[in-house]
């Protein structure tokens, strides 16, 4: 499950910024004393697209919701980094995390009937993350 390691340089072959490094990231169950994600590197440039494809169990939700600082219970981020924009955001508290998602980074997991409403257009629900984390008014967030 590795993309594109990740090298010395903040940009990609086509002069992008890198927004997001993960490298070597381990994610382990302290409940069960067992490590879930053996050291997931990849790399992410601004405008870019990183396509996690593995088998059913293998830690793709469980990578991705480590970069969300949204792990369940019991669940951490055991060795490795995940950079955001530059800043390791690994062990950032529960309101730090807050303050980024939605304003630096946001995720629809598979299952987008959980997080999306169905009866609101897409458009209107991410304009409206913008205007409450952004704090941008309806016009700005529809741009």
């Amino acid at each position: 499950m590795t993309p594109s390691v990740p090298g010395p340089a903040d940009r990609d072959a086509a002069g992008r910024d890198t927004v997001l490094t993960l490298t070597d990231v381990r994610i382990h169950n302290d409940a069960a004393d067992e490590e879930l994600v053996h050291g997931v590197s990849l790399r992410l440039a601004r405008g870019g697209v990183v396509g996690i494809v593995g088998e059913s169990g293998s830690g793709k939700s469980l990578t991705c919701k480590a970069v969300l600082g949204v792990l369940p219970k019991h669940i951490e981020v055991a060795g490795g980094s995940i950079e955001l924009l530059g800043r390791d955001v690994a062990g950032l508290s529960r309101p730090e995390w807050t303050a980024l998602r939605g304003s630096s980074i946001s995720a629809v997991f598979q299952d987008p009937a959980s997080y999306l409403n169905p009866s609101i257009r897409v458009g209107k629900q991410v304009q409206e993350v913008l205007r409450v984390k952004q704090g941008l008014n309806r016009p700005a967030a529809k741009q």
